[in-house]
């Protein structure tokens, strides 16, 4: 364990699933480890619990908080936006600090530009229950686990083994490559979700399984998402406008009875359908 103290803040489902992971990893090395933990929402009743969780110690001090060499930023991305200037004055020279937002170009030149050792991190696991008490060790098990590294090679290199470690895959992308694929992946997904279960509203009583499943996204918090279009905005509108001609096309298609390029489209989409069968049925 190259990181022997870890403040985490914000203690969701995330950051609480990466406290269990990490002080399951040191009882297996037999390697000293102590996490500190801070959420803002926590109750007097929070605070005790979480200590069942992975956290050693529940801190309001962000000065001690800081006193550690790993500081994992696990709030919405606005959030740690604000915590990155409430903690910089805070900070040693060794200290990396890293979050787990959904967007990562703004908040990645922001900790540069205020000199902040820092590393984009962005774990592709969850689940549909929020909150510690559905926190796992194992959420992050053979898991996609972005790395957005511009600088600190050595630290990145540390981070990187600690993340393989609890049994995800590394996979490193720019701050730019990261938003633009996920503009794609899943912000379109959620933004075309909320509209179509809008425009059936006044049908949804007639509607089957299919639809439920192509919907599910809508029932995604406006808190969470609100952060999320605000940081990517360029990426989300340049994905937005390139799906608008995809479906125009296909109007035309359907207007000029061009079912080859249809046919096309469907045998495409079966192919597509199958490979991400086989990657999520391992």
């Amino acid at each position: 364990m190259f990181f022997k103290r870890i403040s985490i803040i914000g203690l969701g489902l995330i950051g609480t699933s990466l406290a269990r992971a990490l002080k399951q990893l040191s009882e297996n090395q037999k390697s000293p480890l102590t996490i500190l933990g801070y959420d803002n929402n926590f109750k007097q009743k929070d605070k005790k619990e979480i200590l069942n969780y992975g956290i050693d110690e529940f801190e309001t001090d962000f000065k001690y908080l800081c006193m550690a060499d790993l500081i994992i930023l696990c709030a919405p991305v606005e959030e740690n936006l604000k915590l990155l200037t409430k903690i910089k004055r805070f900070l040693g020279a060794k200290t990396l600090v890293v979050d787990t937002s959904s967007t990562k170009k703004m908040i990645t030149d922001y900790a540069y530009q205020e000199g902040i050792a820092f590393i984009g991190l962005h774990p592709i696991a969850g689940k549909e229950l929020s909150g510690y008490q559905y926190s796992d060790p194992l959420l992050f098990k053979d898991k996609p686990f972005i790395v957005c590294q511009q600088d600190h090679q050595q630290q990145a290199e540390r981070l990187i083994q600690l993340i393989k470690k609890i049994g995800a895959k590394a996979i490193m992308m720019t701050p730019e490559e990261h938003d633009a694929t996920f503009a794609r992946l899943s912000h379109l997904p959620q933004l075309l979700s909320t509209l179509l279960v809008n425009y059936c509203e006044n049908e949804i009583e007639l509607s089957g399984k299919g639809f439920a499943d192509l919907t599910r996204l809508a029932g995604s918090p406006w808190n969470v998402w609100k952060d999320i279009l605000s940081t990517n905005k360029p990426e989300i509108l340049k994905s937005l406008q390139e799906f608008n001609q995809t479906i125009s096309k296909l109007s035309q298609a359907i207007e000029t009875d061009d079912f080859e390029l249809i046919q096309n489209q469907f045998e495409m989409a079966n192919k597509n359908y199958q490979k991400l069968q086989t990657m999520h049925s391992t």
